[in-house]
């Protein structure tokens, strides 16, 4: 009876030094493919050509108050360094931080975010859409943060560059004209110009 206990498993599991990466990888991979599809043609590709951002649903879920949609984001763009990954990171964290309810945590999140927007911008000082997110966050954020300076600023760049964004981006701005203070909808040529 002790020989029965004692016995070796008949089946071996092996696990090679190599398999965790790549689950790891097709795990992240499948993942990816569900929250970016290739068939959109307005998507942003990230410093990993493997992600990318859906422009619509990222404007969808900066305007919306659902922390599970900010959440997702924020998890794709966690680990990538690239520029726009840190401007939209840094708009979602400010977004986000007027939906927690612990005020030490609001203000630690916002100041974050606020850093990574500003950097991006400084990076990238012709990108419209960054000048355009921030227009979004000083519109919107309390008055008590002191951060509504650059408003008129972002504005006229917006209005500038207007053209030369993406169709996508441009749909976005004119969504956003039509309860905006800064930009009105009329300022714009419709998104098929």
């Amino acid at each position: 009876m002790e020989n029965l206990l004692r016995r070796k498993p008949l089946v071996k599991i092996v696990v090679h030094r190599f398999s965790l990466p790549i689950i790891s990888f097709l795990v992240w991979f499948g993942v990816n493919q569900l929250v970016a599809s290739p068939l959109n043609d307005r998507v942003r590709p990230l410093a990993d050509k493997h992600q990318k951002i859906n422009l619509a649903e990222f404007y969808s879920a900066l305007e919306s108050q659902d922390t599970i949609k900010l959440n997702s984001f924020l998890h794709i763009l966690e680990h990538d360094s690239a520029s726009y990954a840190r401007g939209y990171t840094g708009a979602l964290l400010m977004k986000k931080s007027g939906l927690i309810k612990s005020a030490k945590e609001k203000l630690s999140m916002f100041k974050q975010g606020k850093t990574l927007l500003e950097d991006a911008i400084k990076k990238e000082n012709k990108n419209a859409e960054f000048y355009f997110l921030r227009l979004i966050i000083q519109e919107n954020c309390p008055a008590f943060l002191k951060y509504q300076d650059n408003m008129k600023e972002d504005a006229d760049a917006v209005k500038q560059m207007y053209k030369k964004l993406s169709p996508a981006l441009k749909q976005a701005v004119m969504n956003y004209s039509k309860t905006s203070k800064a930009l009105k909808a009329s300022e714009f040529p419709t998104v098929g110009q």
